[in-house]
């Protein structure tokens, strides 16, 4: 490739490549830069206000395996280019690396933002995340971790705004799975007010770990609008409700939202009847005895748990309602009867932002069967990459 040969969207330099963009993956070798425009006045010496011709900042983006990684105080930042280094996700088979080796790798002094000791940083985007109005991506957000692979682990989002010269920052119950498989980070608006959210997810023990923050600009902090790892209880299926029925029925429903939905075992499910008959502990979806719900096997079953439960989170997109535009927070759970291997489908769940409550809220709700939901297996783009 010849030099300033334009490829996929890159430019080559013959040292770096160079691309102009709000949302960055690890690359390599490559720089990203974003822009953005700070507006001044002046009094001049006759008393007259002058406005001068807007200064740029420029995020510039080094991203490299050979870095050390250094990352400027947006504080002293005064417009022009911000050079910040970083290092790249390491690939499955660049384990040649000891444990020491990483950490040094991955240090970084970060004193500005509140941490004493040198962190350890991995994944990172950059995004509008406090001016609705900004042309380029002006902010930098990082996952950061002290003491990873301790008992002493402590792990932060932190936002960084070069426009503005400050931070802002939460710790958080993500962690640093290893080096190879970062939690992935966008920024996306989903609060409706131009500025983007910071959104994590990652797949940890085979559910889909799914949080979303906003930078608060008047105490500097990052704030929890919806986090499956960080809320007391996840409030996407806190307020389900599954109902075993005669006739080997079930009713699903979200009282809050007043959805409710009978469906069966055998049309919906894909179950055989046999399996379903409560003469036998090898049914373990097995409540009824020809079609009769047999209540005493239920409240067995209901000593330790649910018989009807909303099971691990499977998939997580930001969709747009048709119908008003708004954003929406859409979250796949399967739905089991009686244990988790025995599904009777998907349950969507769609989450949107509440201004009252700070807070993704329960919004609407769809039922899928079983054999819609194996084929939703199959377009799911994590578990793709998950299982690769």
């Amino acid at each position: 490739m010849k030099k300033g040969q334009i490829f996929k969207g890159f430019i080559y330099t013959g040292m770096a490549l160079a691309v102009i963009c709000s949302t960055l993956t690890g690359c390599g070798g490559e720089f990203i830069t974003g822009t953005q425009q700070n507006s001044t006045s002046v009094v001049s010496g006759r008393g007259v206000e002058v406005t001068k011709t807007p200064q740029k900042i420029s995020l510039e983006l080094d991203i490299s395996n050979s870095n050390k990684i250094t990352i400027p105080d947006p504080a002293k930042i005064q417009g022009g280019v911000v050079k910040i280094k970083l290092q790249e996700e390491l690939k499955e088979d660049d384990f040649e690396y000891n444990e020491d080796e990483l950490s040094k790798r991955y240090m970084a002094d970060l004193s500005f933002a509140g941490f004493e000791n040198e962190v350890t940083i991995s994944s990172y985007t950059t995004g509008n995340m406090t001016d609705p109005d900004s042309p380029e991506a002006d902010c930098l957000a990082l996952f950061v971790h002290e003491n990873p692979g301790t008992e002493n682990r402590k792990n932060y989002f932190v936002v960084l705004d070069y426009n503005n010269g400050t931070f802002y920052k939460t710790d958080t119950n993500f962690f640093l799975h290893r080096f190879s498989s970062w939690t992935d980070l966008k920024a996306v608006d989903v609060t409706g007010d131009g500025k983007q959210e910071l959104m994590a997810s990652h797949i940890y023990n085979k559910s889909v770990e799914i949080g979303i923050f906003r930078c608060e600009e008047k105490d500097h902090r990052l704030v929890n609008l919806f986090s499956t790892l960080d809320d007391p209880e996840q409030e996407d299926c806190s307020g389900f409700i599954g109902t075993l029925k005669e006739d080997y029925q079930v009713v699903l429903e979200f009282p809050e939202i007043h959805y409710s939905k009978k469906v069966s075992m055998i049309h919906d499910g894909n179950f055989k009847e046999k399996d379903l008959q409560a003469d036998s502990d090898d049914n373990m979806a097995g409540f009824w005895k020809n079609g009769k719900l047999q209540k005493d096997r239920v409240e067995t079953a209901q000593e330790d748990d649910d018989a009807v439960f909303l099971y691990t989170l499977d998939h997580a997109e930001i969709t747009t309602e048709k119908s008003s535009d708004a954003t929406l927070l859409e979250l796949v759970r399967g739905i089991c009867v009686g244990h988790r291997s025995e599904q009777l489908g998907n349950m969507h769940m769609f989450l949107q932002y509440d201004r009252k409550s700070d807070r993704m809220v329960l919004k609407k709700a769809k039922y899928v069967n079983t054999k819609e939901a194996r084929k939703e297996w199959n377009e799911w783009d994590e578990w793709k990459e998950a299982l690769e």
